[in-house]
C-alpha cells in the first residue's frame, strides 16, 4: 500500500492513524516505513487522546518506543483523557525498563521537574512501589515537591491506600523534609498520620510510629554522645578545631543570631589558630 502510495494520512473512526495502528500492532519494519511519510507524530485519536507513544507504552512494545523517541518535534508533555503522558502511563504499568527509557529522554525537557513529578504520584497511586522508588533515586525526584489535586503527598495518598510497605520506603528515602511533610495537611485539613488514623489502617501507623521512635532514639544517643564528650564539639572552621561550648554560652543580646564569636589560641589553647563559630 505505501508503495502504491496509499493516501497515509487516512484516520480511522475514532482518529487512529498509521502510527496508532503500527504502533499498537508492534510492526517495526512498517512503523519504521511510515515515519518516512511525514505522519504527525503526536497526533490524538478522537476518544481517548492518546498519541502513538501512548498507545506503545500501554502494549510495552519497547523497540517502537525507541523509534517514537526519534520522531523529530515529538512532545512528551502531551497527555490522554485521563490526563496521564506517556511517562506516568509507564509508571502507572510498573513497566521499569520502559520507565527509565522516557526518563532519560525527558532530562533535555524544560518541564522535566513537574513531568517526573506526575509520573511519581502516578506510581503511588498505582500501588507501583518500585517505579515510585526509581524515580526518586534515579532520577532525583523530591516527593515533597509534588501534590495531587486535593493537596495529598505520596505519604497522605499510601496512608489512604493502607500502603504501608510504600510507607515504610518513603519515610527512609524522603529527604531533609520529610517532618514538614509529616505535620503536612490536605485540602480535608489531615496530615498523613491523621489520614490513617481515620482510615482504621494500623500497619500504617506503626510505621510512622516506628519512624518517630527511631528519630527519638537517633536524638537521645546523640545527646549521651555529647555528654560522655564533656560538651566538648567539632568545629569545622579552620582544621576542625576543639571548642568547649561551655565556654561559648552568651546571651542573644549580647550576641544577636547571625553575628559571629572569635574564639583566640589564647582562650583555647587545643586550637593552634585563631577560629571562628557563627551562632
Amino acid at each position: 500500500m505505501i508503495d502504491k502510495r496509499a493516501d497515509a494520512s487516512i484516520k480511522t473512526d475514532n482518529g487512529r492513524t498509521a502510527l496508532h495502528v503500527a504502533a499498537s500492532n508492534n510492526s517495526l519494519c512498517i512503523f519504521n516505513e511510515i515515519r518516512e511519510l511525514g505522519l504527525d507524530v503526536n497526533a490524538q485519536t478522537s476518544d481517548l487522546r492518546r498519541t502513538a507513544l501512548h498507545v506503545a507504552v500501554l502494549q510495552r512494545h519497547k523497540f517502537v518506543i525507541e523509534s517514537l523517541l526519534e520522531f523529530p518535534g515529538l512532545h512528551l508533555e502531551q497527555k490522554d483523557y485521563h490526563g496521564d503522558t506517556a511517562v506516568a502511563l509507564a509508571a502507572k504499568t510498573g513497566s521499569l525498563h520502559i520507565l527509565r527509557l522516557l526518563c532519560e529522554k525527558l532530562r533535555s525537557c524544560p518541564q522535566a521537574s513537574s513531568l517526573l513529578g506526575e509520573a511519581f504520584l502516578a506510581a503511588v497511586k498505582a500501588v507501583q512501589d518500585e517505579a515510585a522508588l526509581v524515580l526518586i533515586k534515579e532520577f532525583g525526584v523530591s516527593p515533597g515537591d509534588h501534590l495531587d489535586a486535593l493537596g495529598n503527598s505520596a505519604l497522605h495518598t499510601c496512608s489512604l491506600m493502607d500502603n504501608h510497605i510504600l510507607v515504610a520506603k518513603l519515610l527512609d528515602s524522603w529527604g531533609s523534609n520529610l517532618q514538614v511533610a509529616l505535620g503536612q495537611k490536605n485540602l480535608a485539613g489531615h496530615t498523613p498520620q491523621e489520614v490513617a488514623d481515620i482510615q482504621g489502617y494500623e500497619r500504617v501507623l506503626r510505621c510512622f510510629n516506628a519512624h518517630c521512635r527511631k528519630q527519638r532514639e537517633r536524638q537521645v544517643a546523640h545527646s549521651q554522645s555529647s555528654q560522655r564528650s564533656g560538651g566538648w564539639c567539632s568545629c569545622p572552621a579552620k582544621g576542625e578545631h576543639e571548642i568547649d561550648i561551655r565556654e561559648l554560652q552568651v546571651s542573644e543580646k549580647e550576641h544577636p543570631r547571625g553575628a559571629e564569636v572569635q574564639v583566640s589560641e589564647k582562650e583555647h589553647p587545643r586550637g593552634a589558630e585563631e577560629v571562628t563559630c557563627s551562632f
